[in-house]
């Protein structure tokens, strides 16, 4: 039988206190973990899990939370205990062909607004780039685009696609303008360090997008009966901002602004007549104000600068 590296985090992997409670308990092989991961990984071997303690711990300092003990290099190990890379390209190209063109075109724009130059002389990268959507459409709208993804299969496909990989170790800048990070800081071991190898990256002045799911609500909803299962996305009891394995870190909106401020970044205040111009071709002028209150008022998708060198 194979077996699964854990790990346990000794401090908040978003601002690095050691100041922090547990919120809460519970072994993998027990009610109501148990029905979790046959309903969100239905491929998981229970016996690998026997002994596995989910501990969710929220920081005194920055209001994040996050799974005290994690399985190292979990999508890499188990992939994730769902479907294949080949079923799940298959889904993503089923979104393509749905509203996620429309919503990745009415993305790119914006930053093309707040960046404020010929997209020509522009370098943004996608990190988590996953199939390389986000950088299809970049590149589509005249933006020299990299993408970073850790997932050999993804890479392969990126490459084959035409998409130039960034390498995000190399001790030179890569001098980009902008990063956007779409659902990702939820799953990094090591964010903080993350951010700040990110922010190496970018150009004085240069822009970081940053989206989270908001977890304002979750240490509340981890004291509600069957929240667990709550699979209704508009619930206020819906768990999947700190859901087990892959959601490690969980962000309410104070956490996001430390992780940011620890980063060496400052948020940038956005205009909301700046996003309904950049928007006037794309959504239908009935929509247009409140679609724009939507988009602005985000608590955890924030644009975050680099002021320094």
């Amino acid at each position: 039988m194979s077996t699964l590296t854990t790990q346990k985090r000794q401090h908040c992997p978003i601002c690095h206190s050691t100041d922090a409670q547990r919120v809460f308990g519970c072994l993998a092989s027990e009610e109501p973990i148990k029905s979790f991961l046959s309903w969100r990984h239905p491929r998981h071997d229970p016996a690998l899990l026997m002994n596995f303690e989910v501990s969710i711990m929220k920081c005194r300092e920055c209001y994040g939370l996050y799974h005290e003990n994690i399985i190292a290099d979990f999508y890499a190990s188990t992939g994730g205990w769902r479907d294949t890379p080949e079923v799940l390209w298959e889904k993503q190209k089923q979104k393509m062909q749905s509203n996620l063109a429309t919503s990745t075109y009415r993305e790119v724009k914006w930053v093309k607004k707040l960046l404020g130059h010929n997209p020509s002389e522009q370098t943004i990268m996608d990190f988590g780039a996953g199939w390389g959507f986000w950088c299809q459409m970049a590149k589509a709208l005249g933006f020299r685009a990299l993408a970073a993804e850790v997932d050999e299969i993804k890479r392969q496909h990126l490459t084959q696609n035409g998409i130039e990989l960034a390498n995000l170790d190399q001790s030179q800048s890569l001098c980009l303008d902008f990063i956007n990070t779409q659902m990702v800081f939820e799953h990094l071991p090591t964010p903080l360090e993350q951010l700040k190898q990110l922010a190496f990256h970018l150009n004085k002045g240069g822009l970081i997008r940053i989206n989270v799911p908001d977890a304002s609500n979750i240490e509340k909803a981890l004291t509600k009966e069957n929240s667990w299962m709550t699979k209704d996305s508009n619930d206020p009891n819906y768990l999947n901002a700190i859901w087990l394995f892959g959601h490690i870190n969980a962000y309410t909106p104070k956490a996001l602004e430390t992780l940011a401020e620890k980063a060496g970044l400052k948020p940038l205040t956005l205009s909301s007549w700046d996003y309904m111009k950049s928007q006037r071709d794309v959504i239908p002028p009935e929509k247009l104000f409140s679609e724009t209150r939507r988009v602005t008022g985000k608590k955890t998708e924030r644009f975050f600068q680099k002021t320094n060198k």
